[in-house]
Order: structure tokens, then sequence, then C-alpha cells
């Protein structure tokens, strides 16, 4: 039965949506009650499509059975293919240079962690010379991410650092950007569905920002064979991530039909399939079952959000930014360092949000018998990454300073009356 305001509905209320009236039915029987605006606060909110991805293949061999196809939708010859050194010589790498025989290709095997602003100017400047009608990225975020930020600055004529550096400062008026993307992800980060990217001026140190509608990927492949050469505890530390998206936006939002859906259902799933994700190198379907999850975590197609709050960011998504940028730490491993310690500060120090994370503990105790705080931390141990501040070089004299950068970058994002920066404190300190 689920709960709205002071009525209560049974779950066939919701005949028109069969996925709807299967999760409400499982979390009446878990015992989880879910209190919906009332009359007195109507339900309102925005539903927002991204305009330019066209479709999402997965499965098994999607990519080299499918991807030359749809480069031929939109008539590409001349293409730029992006990756890491890591994969550039992987047997995947090969099979797909294989499939696209013929075409006019480029493959570009670049490193590019945090996305730094000499990396972007470089790339740019070869790809501008090349005029490829479309670019696949095939990596993790930070692939993904540079392949974007290149877009960005051919559409607006710009390759040097000083350019980037200005466009990053102020994004406001960018133009449209032209060429396509095909993003091909390897690790659990979601870049290759949002519409924008994040770039670091390691000099500062600073990192940006920027947020587009013609940022998002055209297509994406989520291809579990293309997972078969990701480092275990990348993708680990990358699954971390994508379960902190999915606490993030259902923690921080007031309760919405669709939302909650997309979110339970992504931190269900990452918490079954990720733990034997990599137990063994041909388990594909498990591989699949996470990239589908992290899909859902925060970039399902229907991004619903209540107009009642301003800020959708957890700290330990926030501190990112401020970790990637002064230690250069992956985004995936400050997950794992501080995602546990800013739930437990805000089911403490919250009250309004505090329900929202006892239900995910109420999910995750149905499911698998653990806590949230167990199962989370039982991925952490068994894949031994490392869970403090202090394993990952953090030095604690450093974290007052991190503690203001981020009410700096924050400071007009809205959000809790309480000091920003007292309360990230606070969860930097219990990280460390």
């Amino acid at each position: 039965m689920v709960k709205v305001g002071h009525r209560q509905y049974q779950p066939r209320w919701f005949y028109c949506n069969h996925v709807i009236l299967l999760l409400y039915d499982v979390l009446h029987q878990i015992g989880i009650t879910m209190t919906l605006p009332t009359s007195e606060s109507p339900i309102s909110g925005m539903i927002q499509f991204l305009p330019t991805i066209q479709n999402i293949v997965y499965g098994a061999s999607t990519v080299v059975n499918q991807l030359r196809d749809n480069i031929g939708q939109i008539e590409a010859s001349t293409i730029v293919i992006l990756t890491p050194q890591s994969i550039s010589e992987s047997t995947n790498i090969t099979k797909v240079l294989r499939a696209l025989e013929g075409l006019k290709l480029t493959h570009l095997a670049i490193s590019c962690q945090h996305v730094p602003i000499d990396i972007i100017s470089e790339t740019t400047e070869i790809i501008a010379n090349i005029q490829p009608d479309v670019i696949i990225a095939i990596g993790g975020g930070s692939t993904i991410d540079l392949a974007k930020a290149v877009r960005t600055c051919l559409a607006n004529n710009i390759s040097s650092e000083r350019e980037i550096v200005k466009l990053l400062q102020d994004s406001t008026d960018i133009n449209k950007i032209s060429i396509p993307q095909i993003s091909v992800p390897t690790t659990l980060s979601g870049s290759e569905y949002t519409r924008s990217f994040s770039a670091t001026d390691f000099s500062i140190p600073s990192k940006y920002s920027v947020t587009d509608s013609s940022l998002a990927s055209r297509s994406i492949f989520y291809d579990p064979a293309f997972i078969v050469d990701t480092p275990r505890k990348l993708w680990m530390s990358s699954g971390f991530m994508a379960l902190d998206h999915a606490i993030e936006v259902f923690v921080l939002s007031e309760p919405n039909i669709v939302g909650d859906l997309f979110k339970l259902e992504a931190v269900n799933t990452l918490l079954t399939w990720l733990p034997i994700s990599l137990d063994s190198e041909s388990d594909l379907q498990a591989k699949l079952h996470c990239q589908l999850a992290a899909w859902m975590a925060d970039h399902s197609p229907i991004r619903s959000r209540p107009f009642s709050r301003n800020s959708y960011t957890l700290f330990s998504h926030g501190l990112a930014y401020e970790l990637g940028a002064h230690y250069n730490i992956p985004y995936g491993l400050t997950a794992c360092a501080t995602l546990i310690p800013c739930l437990k500060f805000y089911e403490h120090e919250l009250p309004t949000i505090k329900p929202r994370i006892q239900a995910l503990d109420t999910l995750c105790q149905a499911n698998n018998g653990n806590s949230l705080y167990e199962a989370l931390t039982e991925i952490l141990d068994t894949n031994q990454i490392s869970t403090r501040l202090s394993d990952l070089g953090v030095a604690k004299s450093d974290l007052p300073s991190l503690a203001n950068a981020f009410r700096i970058r924050n400071s007009g994002s809205g959000g809790a009356s309480q000091d920003i920066e007292t309360m990230c404190l606070q969860i930097l300190t219990d990280a460390w």
C-alpha cells in the first residue's frame, strides 16, 4: 500500500505502467512507505529528455556487429576513434578497426585522467586537421569527456590552452556542437549519457564543468565484451560511483514516482551484480546488468526532479572535484572513501533526508540480508579498495582548505541551511 499524505492507495492505482505496479508491490511487501505530496502540496516537477541521444544499443558483441550500421545512419566517412593508451592495442579495438575497414579511420590513443587542459588543447589541434564526421569514444569517463571537450572546442573554433580556460570559466554562450559522438563506455561512470563534461587545470588547481544539450552522445553502446580489458579495481570503483549517483538523486530528491523507480532499481541491481561481475571474464550477463544499472542510476531517459530543490549533489559526489583537482584521485576512488561517511552524516544530522536513507536500507536488507552500509563495505573489502582518504595520499592538514574550496564552488547552489564548509569538513575528517 502506498501512502500519499494522510491517504492510502493500493498499488493497482498505477495500472498504466506494469513496472510501477510491480515495484510498488515490492516496496509494500518489504514495508517501505513512500510519502508523496498531498493536495496541500501538489505534485510538480520536470521530466527532461536529452535531445541528442538517438539510440542505446546493448548486448554482447553489439559494437562489432552493429557499429558500422550505426555510423551509416549519419552518413559518416571520416572517423576518429579515441581510446586510452591502456586499451589501444587490445583485441576489442582490433576488432573495431577491422569492422570499419574501408572507412577513413584515425585511431588516437590518449590517456587523460580528469581531462587536463593541455591534453584537450593538443587533441583538438590534431582532430581539427582531420575534420571528422563523427568521434567514437571507447573508454572510461575521462575518454568520453575528452571527446566532448574536443567537440566543444571545434564548434567554438578554439584550441589554445588560454582560449580553453576562458571558455571553461564562462560557457554560458557557446556554439552548438555539430560533430556527433558515439560512446562505448568501459567503466560505470555514466559520462556517456550526460550533457556535460569536466576538465581540470592542474596549474591552479581547479576543475571546471561545461553543460550544453548538444554535448550528449548520439549513440551509446553498452557492450560487456569491452569490459574484459578494464582493471578490476577501476571497474569496481566506478561501480561504487554509479551507486553514489543513484543514491544521490534518490536521497536528495523529494519522493517522485518515476525517479524513485529508476534509482531503487539501480541500487538493487548494482548491489546484486557488481560483486560478481568480475568473478569470471566470461560472465558477460553480470557485466551488462551493471552497465544498464549505471545508466538508470542518474542518466535514464527521463530525469525527473522536483522544482523545490536547487542542489542535487551529495558531498561524496561534489568532493570529487576538489580531490581530483588537488590530488588527481579518480572519481571512483573518491566515492569509495566518502560515500559511507557522507550517508552516515546525512542520516544523523539532516532529519528530512534520514527517511530516504532508511528506505534504501530497508530495500537492501530485504534483498540480501545486509544493511546498506554492510553491503557497500563488503564490496570495498572484498576487492581490497582503499576506503580512507589517508590511504589515497590526502594530508590531514589539507582537509580545511578542501572544505573551503568546496564551499566556494557550491556557494550559489542553494540546498541545506547548515554551514556547508563545516559539514564538508566533518565528512572529510570521517573519511580520512
